[in-house]
């Protein structure tokens, strides 16, 4: 079970979000970057929805770019209507948050972008425990029910 993550960016930010992509990748993730991860021939609006209603982190690329891009709000309303956990990303200092994510804290990727991503590894690393810890008890739970019913002679198999 890979966590997954969403990247949202500008695309005049790829080479930012490659770097993303490509270290987060290399520990094992599943990074979702439109640019990357569509192939050509591919309807990209279905598959960008797709991954966002999956994802487990939604990665928000913060700069005066995705400011004015037209597909950023359209991916931020989506993570957020889908209730997916949102970690903006500063990509220079002074972001301007969109006005419905104002009081969410940002990670500062500039000016020490090797801080940034070591801190970014042990977010995604603390989320990735909670998610197996929450299938393995949803799992164990799911078991003992199980168990109960087939005690009870209520199973079939």
């Amino acid at each position: 079970m890979a966590f997954s993550i969403f990247i949202s960016y500008s695309t005049k930010n790829l080479e930012r979000a490659q770097l993303i992509q490509t270290r987060l990748s290399s520990y094992g993730t599943d990074v979702f970057l439109a640019e990357n991860s569509i192939a050509p021939g591919q309807d990209i609006s279905p598959a960008i929805t797709a991954r966002i209603l999956t994802c487990d982190l939604f990665l928000l690329l913060l700069s005066l770019d995705s400011s004015q891009s037209k597909w950023v709000p359209i991916e931020i309303g989506m993570a957020l209507g889908a209730n997916r956990k949102i970690l903006p990303i500063a990509l220079q200092s002074d972001p301007e948050l969109p006005a419905f994510l104002h009081d969410r804290k940002y990670l500062k990727f500039h000016p020490d972008s090797e801080a940034a991503m070591r801190w970014l590894w042990c977010h995604v690393c603390e989320l990735y425990r909670a998610k197996l810890d929450k299938t393995f008890f949803t799992c164990l739970g799911a078991l003992a029910l199980g168990f109960a019913v087939y005690q009870a002679g209520q199973c079939e198999c």
